[in-house]
C-alpha cells in the first residue's frame, strides 16, 4: 500500500492533521495476531495471553490518539467562532483545556489502579504450578493437561500419592496418551515398586516405540544396575534420535 495522508477538510492547513500509514504498519497487526488465529499451530494450546502482547500495542496507540484528538477538537470547539459566512471552521486549539486534562488524568489513574489490582490477583494464581492448575480447573473444568502438570509438580515435590492420583485422572480423560503411563511408572519407581514400574515402562514402549520411551526404560534399568539391558535401550533410542545429548551422556556413564 502507498503512503497515505489524511487532512481534515474543516481544519486550517496549518497545523494539519497528518497520518502516514506505511506498508509494514498495515501488515503488522495481522502478522502479530497470527498465533492466536491458529491458522498455523504453534503449540498444543489454542489461545494464550502472551499472544496478545504485541497486538495490544497498536490497539492502545489507537486509543491514545483517538482520545487525544477528541479532546483537542473539544478544546477547538470552545475556542472556535463562526466566520463571516456562518461556517464554523475550527482551528485546532492545541492541548486540551484544563478541565479535559483533569478528566483524562482521573480516568488514566482509575485504569492504572484497576489493572494493578487485576495484576496482583493474577500473580497470586501464578505463585506455583499447583495454584495455577487448580485455578484452571475452577475456571475451565478438568483436563488431562491440567492433571498431567499437577502430577509432574507433585512428583517433583515428593508428594507421590497425589502425583499418582493426578496421573490416573489424566489417563482416564486422555486414554492413549502414554505420558501418563510413564508418569505412573516414575511414581512406582520412586515408591520402590520396581515390578509395577517396569511393567508400565514396557507397556508404554510397546504401545509407542519411540526414543523417549526407550530412554526412560533405560534410565530405570540403569538405576536397577541392569546395565546391559539399559545399554541396549539407549542404543535403540539413539538410533532414532542420534543427537540426544542426555541419552549419550547416560550411555557414556
Amino acid at each position: 500500500l502507498p503512503q497515505r495522508q489524511i487532512v481534515h477538510p474543516n481544519l486550517e492547513p496549518a497545523p494539519r492533521l497528518l497520518i502516514e500509514v506505511q506498508p509494514a504498519a498495515d501488515l503488522d497487526h495481522p502478522a502479530v495476531v497470527q498465533p492466536d488465529l491458529a491458522v498455523v499451530q504453534v503449540g498444543i494450546q489454542s489461545r494464550a495471553d502472551r499472544y496478545t502482547y504485541l497486538p495490544s500495542i497498536g490497539i492502545w496507540i489507537l486509543v491514545v490518539w483517538t482520545v487525544s484528538h477528541a479532546l483537542s477538537r473539544a478544546s477547538a470547539a470552545v475556542a472556535g467562532a463562526p466566520d463571516g459566512n456562518g461556517d464554523n471552521r475550527l482551528v485546532p486549539a492545541g492541548p486540551p483545556a484544563a478541565g479535559g486534562r483533569q478528566a483524562l488524568m482521573f480516568i488514566a489513574g482509575a485504569v492504572v489502579i484497576v489493572f494493578s489490582l487485576s495484576t496482583r490477583l493474577q500473580l497470586s494464581y501464578w505463585e506455583n504450578t499447583e495454584k495455577l492448575m487448580l485455578h484452571t480447573e475452577r475456571v475451565a473444568g478438568e483436563s488431562d493437561l491440567m492433571h498431567g502438570a499437577l502430577g509432574g509438580y507433585y512428583y517433583s515435590q515428593g508428594r507421590l500419592k497425589e502425583a499418582a492420583e493426578q496421573y490416573r485422572r489424566g489417563y482416564r480423560i486422555a486414554g492413549d496418551t502414554w505420558s501418563y503411563v510413564v508418569g505412573m511408572a516414575n511414581v512406582y519407581a520412586a515408591q520402590g515398586k520396581t515390578a509395577e514400574a517396569e511393567r508400565l515402562y514396557r507397556r508404554a514402549l510397546a504401545a509407542k516405540p519411540g526414543p523417549s520411551h526407550h530412554f526412560v526404560l533405560a534410565d530405570f534399568l540403569q538405576d536397577q544396575k541392569r546395565l546391559d539391558e539399559a545399554r541396549s535401550h539407549y542404543l535403540q533410542g539413539l538410533a532414532m534420535a542420534p543427537y540426544h545429548a542426555v541419552a549419550r551422556n547416560q550411555l557414556g556413564n
